[in-house]
């Protein structure tokens, strides 16, 4: 992981923690390794996020894997924000609940904040990618940007190579998530 997000940062790449936080569903529903889970004290949270960011020393933000429950909990996010906050990292909050107050609570606690707009990826199959990519322009044209988020499987970087072009030629300008947070 240090390796990668060096080399990404060399290439120019803004570098991003995807931090697991706790979903609804666990344990059934498993965020992985590292994950801030609501049950843990401020202490814990603050000691796992602390390893997290040694793992990933590029990064300048951070946003959550998972954390449709975390995110709802202004106790962890309040946590998990102090230190973001103390390493001087932005968040982005992936929206997995509509109830999530990361995005609210990193503005008041003075984090640069920015929040999802799109999963580009839920199904995976170029023409959902495509449909979701369309509908996230859509967005950028009516608000004068948009923030989708999108993981690396085949389907989603074959839509992206495909049509990113096109959109380019439709006037659609990508940009680093850190020229959004605010």
């Amino acid at each position: 992981t240090e390796e990668q997000s060096a080399k990404a940062k060399a290439m120019g790449f803004d570098v991003m923690l995807h931090l697991p936080m706790e979903p609804r569903g666990y344990p059934r529903v498993n965020p992985g390794k590292l994950a801030v889970l609501c049950e843990m004290s401020d202490s814990q949270i603050e000691r796992t996020i602390e390893t997290a960011i040694k793992l990933v020393p590029a990064a300048i933000g951070v946003d959550n894997h998972m954390g449709s429950k975390a995110t709802e909990d202004e106790r962890v996010m309040r946590s998990v924000l102090g230190v973001l906050k103390r390493h001087e990292l932005f968040f982005v909050d992936s929206l997995t609940t509509n109830r999530s107050v990361g995005y609210k609570l990193a503005r008041h606690m003075g984090v640069p904040t920015a929040r999802n707009d799109l999963f580009i990826d839920n199904l995976r199959d170029p023409d959902a990618v495509l449909k979701y990519l369309n509908r996230l322009a859509g967005i950028a044209r009516r608000r004068g940007y948009a923030i989708g988020i999108g993981h690396p499987y085949p389907e989603t970087i074959s839509a992206l190579e495909r049509n990113i072009p096109r959109l380019k030629d439709d006037g659609i300008r990508f940009v680093r998530i850190s020229e959004l947070v605010r």
